[in-house]
C-alpha cells in the first residue's frame, strides 16, 4: 500500500503491515473450514453483502483446534449500529486517521472508509483480519490497512484522531488494557466512538473512562436482531462518544 501524508502509522506502522501478511495467510487457510455465508444488509446508508458466520453452533464445531474462539467471524448488531452512527456525520471522519479495535468481519471500519476515513483495522484473530480484508476487497475498499492487535501487548501503530469499536467491552478483565490502548493510540482530544449491546460490565468501564475522557453523548439505537427468536425483535445498542483527556 502507498503511504500518504495523512498516514498516522509511519515506519512502525509500515512494519506492522508487512508483518501481518504471514498472519493473514494463516487466517485465510483457517477460513476455508468455517461455515461462512453472505449476509445482505443496509448500514451507513448503503447496501452491503458481508461474508460472516451466522450459525454459532456450526462455528463451535469448525473452530475446534484454534488457539482462541473466533467470535469475530460473526456479524453483531453493535457493528451495524456503529456503522449507522458514523454515517450520520461523515465530515467528522472524512480524511481523518481512524483506528478500529476488534474489527471482526470489518463492517464498522468499512463504513468509516466508505465515508472517507483513513482506516486501520485491528483484531487479535488472524481469521477475523482475513475475513475483514475479504469483505473490504468485495466492496472496493482494498486500501484499508490491517494490523494484528492484542490489547495486552499493543503494537505501536501511531496516533489517530478517532478510535472506534463495536461490542468490545465483553470482558471486564481487559478494561485496563483497552484504556492503555486508547492512551497510546489517540491524538490529544481524540474522539472515541464505541457501541455496546448492554454488556453487564459496561457501566464500570464507563466509570473508568470518565476519569480520562469527557463522555459527550450516549445514544440508544434499535437494530433488528440478526438471529431473532420472535417477530420484530430488536437489539438496543448504546453508542458512546467521548473525547480523550489523558491520564
Amino acid at each position: 500500500m502507498t503511504r500518504t501524508d495523512s498516514d498516522p502509522m509511519g515506519d512502525a506502522g509500515d512494519a506492522a503491515i508487512d508483518a501481518i501478511e504471514t498472519t493473514l495467510a494463516a487466517g485465510v487457510q483457517a477460513l476455508e473450514r468455517m461455515p461462512l455465508v453472505r449476509r445482505r444488509l443496509t448500514a451507513a446508508r448503503r447496501d452491503w453483502e458481508i461474508a460472516c458466520v451466522d450459525d454459532q453452533k456450526a462455528l463451535i464445531d469448525a473452530a475446534d483446534g484454534l488457539a482462541t474462539f473466533p467470535f469475530g467471524l460473526m456479524l453483531w448488531e453493535s457493528a451495524i449500529a456503529l456503522a449507522d452512527h458514523l454515517a450520520e456525520c461523515p465530515t467528522a471522519l472524512s480524511g481523518r486517521p481512524t483506528l478500529e479495535l476488534g474489527c471482526g468481519v470489518g463492517l464498522a471500519g468499512l463504513a468509516a472508509r466508505s465515508i472517507g476515513a483513513h482506516v486501520v483495522q485491528t483484531d487479535h484473530s488472524a481469521e477475523a483480519l482475513a475475513l475483514a480484508r475479504r469483505n473490504a476487497d468485495a466492496h472496493g475498499l482494498a486500501d484499508i490497512r490491517l494490523a494484528l492487535g492484542d490489547w495486552r501487548e499493543w503494537p505501536h501503530l501511531g496516533r489517530f484522531e478517532t478510535v472506534i469499536g463495536a461490542d468490545i467491552l465483553y470482558d471486564e478483565e481487559v478494561f485496563g488494557a483497552v484504556l492503555r490502548v486508547l492512551d497510546r493510540s489517540l491524538m490529544p482530544r481524540g474522539r472515541i466512538v464505541l457501541s455496546d449491546p448492554g454488556r453487564p460490565a459496561t457501566p464500570r468501564f464507563l466509570e473508568r473512562l470518565a476519569a480520562v475522557a469527557d463522555i459527550a453523548t450516549t445514544t440508544a439505537r434499535a437494530v433488528p436482531a440478526l438471529a431473532p427468536t420472535s417477530a420484530g425483535q430488536v437489539v438496543v445498542v448504546s453508542v458512546i462518544e467521548a473525547r480523550w483527556r489523558g491520564r
